[in-house]
This record gives C-alpha cells, sequence and structure tokens, in this order.
C-alpha cells in the first residue's frame, strides 16, 4: 500500500525524534512478526529499505 501524496506531505512535517524513530522501527517490527514474517523475512525487508535509501540518495 502507497501513501498518498496529502500522507506523504504529513510524513515530513513530523520531526523525527530518537523515540519516534525508535516507536517506527518497534511498530514495524511488532507487525511484521504478528503477520508470521521470520527474522531471516524481516532482516530481507530491512536490506531492501537500505537499498532503496541508498539508490535515491545516489540519484541526488
Amino acid at each position: 500500500m502507497k501513501a498518498t501524496s496529502a500522507e506523504k506531505t504529513q510524513l515530513k512535517k513530523m520531526p523525527l525524534t530518537e523515540q519516534v524513530k525508535q516507536d517506527l522501527a518497534d511498530n514495524i517490527y511488532q507487525t511484521l512478526t504478528k503477520e508470521g514474517y521470520e527474522a531471516r523475512d524481516i532482516i530481507r525487508i530491512s536490506s531492501e529499505l537500505i537499498s532503496l535509501v541508498t539508490t535515491d540518495l545516489e540519484k541526488n
């Protein structure tokens, strides 16, 4: 599910404090484990996210 433009704008406005980052990571992890993903799946997803960010940074 992709975020709408309004949702993306709203996410950009939210300050990413250390606590917010930790809460977001915890929420993502909890959601994935509840959905049945195993540690290796979560690591692969994390690697893909890092790859996407790296590609985006290289473009800019």
